[in-house]
C-alpha cells in the first residue's frame, strides 16, 4: 500500500508541478479489473481479508450476502476490537534498529506537530497512499503481469478497535521490499510514487492516477499515534514479508515477518488524545469528506464507504441522468441542503488545455441564500486526482458564483507540503479564469436554448450575476448580457436583454449609442413618470428598473459594450434625446408636431378656470425666455436654502410642471442612509442635496406662478416650494414627505376660501374676512402663525 510522496529531494521544491498528461483510459487486466464503487455487489467470489486479517469469501448469493451484511453489522457495533486484534502477522528473526538522521528527526517533528492544520487529514494521507499502491500494482500488472502476485481484489480496508485503541488501514497493492521500506519510511520526503512515475515516464495512465508527490503523508499518522507498525510484502514473486515499527522519537526497527499478505497494512496505536479516531462513524465522516472519490473501493469494518463514483473523470456520454442526480445529492447533502436534492442545470466540463480540468458543476433548483440572513460559503470543492484539497473553495470561482455546487479536479494545481494550500498564484488565477469563462459561456447557451427556463434561473440567481458585474469589470459585459429588464416597448412578462435593446435602437453614424433607463417601483408608476413623457412622444425605448440594485449597477458599470447607460432623469438624457431625434431625421417634423401634441396635452391638463385666466390675460400661454430667466432667478433666491442650485426651462415636459434632474437615485440615498444608521459614515456631515429644477414654461402652474410672483409673493413662495417638493417626490428624492403637509393644508385653505367667496350660479355670497397684503392685488386668507409681509 505504502508509497512515500515528494516532488523533490529538498523541501524547497515541494511546490513543483507534476507534469500534466493526457488520459488514456486503459483498462486493467481481467484478473485485476478495478471494481467500481457503484457496482461492488457484482464482484463474484473474490477473497478478501477480514477484520482479523484472515481470508473470507464474497458471494453473489443474495441470502448469503444478507446474512454476511447482518453479521458484519453486528461485528461493527459489538466487537470491532476483533478486527485489528487478531493479527496473523508474526515477526521472525532479529529486528534491526535504525536511527533517523538528525534532519529527518527534525522534519518528523514538523510533520507530526506543525505541518497540518487538522489532525483528521492523516486518514486522507494514508488512504491516498493506499490508492497509489493499488494503482502501481494495477499498472505493473498491465506492463509486466508475469512478475507480480495479484490474487486479492484491489481495495482498501479500514478497521477501528475501541478496545485496543487502534486504527488500521490495509491495502492489497504493490507492497514494499526491505530496501523500499528503508528508503520510503526511513527517509522523510522521499516519494516512492514520484520515483515510480519516473520509472514509468512513458505511461500517461500512471501519472494521471498517482496521487502522492511529497513523501510526508505517512508520517502524519504520528499526529494521532504514539506507535506505528507496518506489515508489508512486495508483489514481486518470492518476496518475504517485513515488519517496520517506530514510535517516531528517533529510531525504527525492521524485521522479517510471516503471514503477511501482498500489500501493506498499517496499525496505529492511538494516543490518549486521539481516541476519536477509533470510532467507526468518525472515520466514515473523514473518508467521505476527503477520499469519497478515490478510484478504488474503500471499506470500513467490512462495509463500503465510497459509494459514489468520480463521474467527472468519465466522458459525458457515459454518465446517466440518475448518476448526475446521485452525485448532486451526495455533494449537496448535510445542513446546507435546501432544495430537496434537485438541481436546475448541470455542466460536465473536461479539458486538457490550457490546464487539465475535470469538473461537474450544478445550479441548485433554488437560491441557497433565499432563506438565510447571511452569505453562504462557496459550494464547489477542489480535488486533485480525486482527493479533496479544499472543501467550499473560494479560490477557483469568484464569490458571485458561490451558489454553484460541484467538483473541480485538476492534477495541475500546485499544492504546498500539507496539500492544504494552493501555491503559484498565477496558475490558480489561470484555473479560475478558465472555469469562470466556461461557466458564463454555459449560462449564455442555456439562455438561448430555453429563454423561459432561464427566466426562472434569473429569478433565483440574477442578483448574483449583478453582483459579479460590479465585482469583475472584465466580465461585466458577459454578465449584463445575461440579464433581462422590463421595457417601455414590451411587457413585464417578457423583459428584454440589453442586446435586444441595442438591436432595436436607431442606427446611423450620428445616432448616439445609448441605453436609457428609469428607476421605478412598478410599470404603472413608470408609465406616469414625468421623465418618460418626452421619450414616449418620440417612441424611444426606456428600460424600467424595479430593483433598486439595478440602478446602482447601471450607475457604476456605466456602459454595456460601447453603449452608455443613462438615466432619463438626468440633464444628459435630454441632450442625448435631442441628438437621437436629429440623427433619426425627426428634428423639425417632431418640433411642429410636438407643438400640437403639447397644446393638446396642456388643454387636457388645464381646467376651464385656467383657460379663462389665459383668455383674460391674467396668466400667459407660455413664458418667454426673459420671463423664464426672471422666474428662475426668483425661485433660486426664494428656494435656495441649500436645495436648488439651478432652475431652467425644460423641453421634455408636457403634462407636468417641473422635474428635478441630476439628483441621487433612490437606491443610492437608501444606501447612504443605511451607512449613517450603522455608523459607517464616520464623521461625514449630512449635506442637503443640491438639485437642478427644470420647469415647463407652458404649464399653467408655472405660468400662474410667474404671475403670482408679481401680485402675491407669499402665496407664490408656497406654490414654488410645493412645485419643488412634488418634483422631488416624483424623483424619489424627498427625504421626509410629511414636512410638506402643513404647506399643502395652507394651499388647500387658500383654494377653498377663495372658491367659497365667489358667487354661486350668478348669486352673491359673503366672502370671509381676509387680510390685504401689501403689494398684492387681491387679499389672501391669513394662516395662523405665518408671517405676513
Amino acid at each position: 500500500m505504502f508509497r512515500a510522496r515528494t516532488a523533490s529531494s529538498t523541501l524547497g521544491a515541494y511546490g513543483r508541478l507534476v507534469a500534466r498528461s493526457l488520459r488514456t483510459g486503459s483498462s486493467a487486466a481481467p484478473a485485476l479489473k478495478r471494481a467500481s464503487p457503484m457496482s461492488r455487489s457484482s464482484t463474484a467470489t473474490l477473497p478478501r481479508l477480514s477484520s482479523a486479517g484472515l481470508a473470507r469469501t464474497y458471494t453473489t448469493d443474495p441470502k448469503a450476502s444478507e446474512a454476511e451484511t447482518t453479521s458484519t453489522e453486528a461485528e461493527t457495533t459489538t466487537s470491532s476490537t476483533t478486527a485489528a486484534a487478531r493479527e496473523p502477522e508474526k515477526e521472525v528473526g532479529p529486528a534491526e534498529t535504525h536511527e533517523f538522521k538528525a534532519e529527518t528527526r527534525q522534519l518528523l517533528d514538523i510533520v507530526a506537530h506543525s505541518l497540518y492544520s487538522e489532525r483528521e487529514v492523516f486518514v486522507r494521507e494514508l488512504v491516498s497512499n493506499a490508492a497509489d499502491a493499488l494503482e502501481k500494482l494495477r499498472h505493473t500488472q498491465l506492463v509486466d503481469g508475469a512478475n507480480v502476485i495479484a490474487d486479492q481484489p484491489l481495495e482498501i480496508n479500514l478497521y477501528t478497535s475501541p478496545d485496543n485503541h487502534t486504527f488500521t488501514i490495509q491495502d492489497s497493492g504493490i507492497g514494499m521490499t526491505r530496501e523500499e521500506l528503508e528508503t520510503n519510511l526511513g527517509t522523510i520526503a522521499h516519494s516512492g510514487s514520484k520515483q515510480f512515475i519516473k520509472q514509468h515516464a512513458g505511461s500517461e495512465s500512471a501519472k494521471d492516477r498517482i496521487i502522492g508527490q511529497f513523501g510526508v503523508g505517512f508520517y502524519s499518522a504520528f499526529m494521532v499515534g504514539d506507535q506505528i507498525t507496518v506489515y508489508t510484502r512486495s508483489a514481486t514473486p518470492g518476496s518475504p514479508g517485513y515488519c517496520w515499527r517506530s514510535d517516531g522519537l528517533g529510531s525504527y526497527t525492521i524485521a522479517e515477518a510471516e503471514g503477511v499478505a501482498v500489500g501493506t497494512k498499517i496499525v496505529i496505536t492511538l494516543r490518549d488524545n486521539g481516541h476519536e479516531f477509533e470510532r467507526a462513524e468518525r472515520i466514515r465522516e473523514i473518508v467521505n469528506k476527503y477520499s469519497g472519490f478515490v478510484g478504488f473501493p474503500v471499506k470500513l469494518n467490512g462495509e463500503p464507504v465510497n459509494t459514489v463514483e468520480a463521474l467527472w473523470k468519465k466522458s459525458k456520454g457515459s454518465v446517466t441522468d440518475e448518476e448526475y442526480l446521485n452525485l448532486y445529492r451526495y455533494l449537496a447533502s448535510g445542513p446546507s441542503a435546501h432544495d430537496h436534492g434537485k438541481f436546475m442545470y448541470h455542466l460536465h466540463y473536461n479539458t486538457d488545455a490550457p490546464l487539465a480540468i475535470r469538473s461537474i458543476l450544478y445550479v441548485p433548483e433554488s437560491n441557497p441564500e433565499s432563506a438565510l440572513l447571511s452569505q453562504t460559503k462557496p459550494g464547489v470543492n477542489l480535488y486533485s486526482r480525486s482527493v479533496l484539497i479544499q472543501a467550499n473553495s473560494d479560490r477557483i470561482l469568484p464569490s458571485y458564483l458561490r451558489f454553484l455546487r460541484g467538483v473541480v479536479d485538476s492534477e495541475d494545481i500546485p499544492l504546498n507540503l500539507s496539500r492544504e494550500l494552493l501555491q503559484d498564484g498565477a496558475l490558480i488565477r489561470r484555473l479560475r479564469e478558465t472555469i469562470t469563462g466556461r461557466v458564463l459561456k454555459w449560462f449564455k447557451s442555456e439562455s438561448k436554448y430555453d429563454p423561459e427556463a432561464f427566466g426562472k434561473f434569473l429569478a433565483q440567481f440574477g442578483s448574483y450575476l449583478k453582483e459579479g458585474a460590479l465585482q469583475e469589470p472584465e466580465h461585466a459585459n458577459d454578465l449584463l448580457d445575461l440579464l433581462r429588464f422590463p421595457s417601455s416597448a414590451g411587457t413585464d412578462a417578457k423583459p428584454t436583454t440589453l442586446g435586444d435593446y441595442i438591436a432595436r435602437a436607431p442606427t446611423g453614424t450620428d445616432a448616439p449609442k445609448v441605453i436609457f433607463y428609469l428607476e421605478a417601483s412598478n410599470r404603472a408608476t413608470a408609465k406616469t413618470n414625468a421623465y418618460l413623457e418626452a421619450f414616449q412622444r418620440h417612441n424611444v425605448e426606456v428600460l424600467f428598473l424595479y430593483d433598486e440594485f439595478d440602478t446602482i449597477l447601471f450607475n457604476q458599470v456605466g456602459k454595456f459594450k460601447d453603449f452608455i447607460l443613462v438615466s432619463i432623469d438626468t440633464s444628459q438624457a435630454e441632450s442625448l434625446l435631442k441628438s437621437l431625434k436629429k440623427a433619426s431625421g425627426a428634428g423639425e417634423d417632431a418640433k411642429s408636431t410636438d407643438g400640437k401634441d403639447q397644446k393638446d396635452a396642456e388643454s387636457v391638463a388645464a381646467g376651464a378656470a385656467t383657460e379663462a385666466a389665459r383668455a383674460a390675460g391674467i396668466i400667459p400661454d407660455r413664458l418667454d425666455k426673459d420671463q423664464v430667466t426672471d422666474l428662475a432667478a426668483w425661485m433660486v433666491r426664494e428656494l435656495g436654502n441649500q436645495q436648488v442650485k439651478e432652475v431652467k426651462a425644460s423641453e421634455r415636459l408636457v403634462s407636468h410642471p417641473a422635474v428635478v434632474v441630476d439628483h441621487q437615485s433612490k437606491a443610492m440615498r437608501q444606501i447612504l442612509k443605511a451607512m449613517m444608521r450603522h455608523g459607517e459614515g464616520g464623521n461625514m456631515p449630512v449635506v442637503p442635496e443640491m438639485v437642478t429644477l427644470e420647469v415647463n414654461p407652458t404649464h399653467p402652474v408655472i405660468c400662474g406662478l410667474y404671475a403670482l410672483t408679481q401680485s402675491q409673493p407669499t402665496l407664490a413662495r408656497r406654490v414654488a416650494a410645493q412645485v419643488l417638493d412634488n418634483a422631488m417626490l416624483m424623483a424619489g428624492a424627498l427625504n421626509d414627505p410629511i414636512t410638506m403637509v402643513p404647506r399643502l393644508n395652507q394651499l388647500l385653505e387658500s383654494l377653498v376660501v377663495d372658491a367659497a367667496g365667489k358667487p354661486k350660479d350668478g348669486g352673491d355670497s359673503k366672502a370671509p374676512e381676509t387680510t390685504k397684503v401689501e403689494g398684492d392685488d387681491k387679499p389672501i386668507p391669513v394662516v395662523e402663525g405665518e408671517k405676513v409681509e
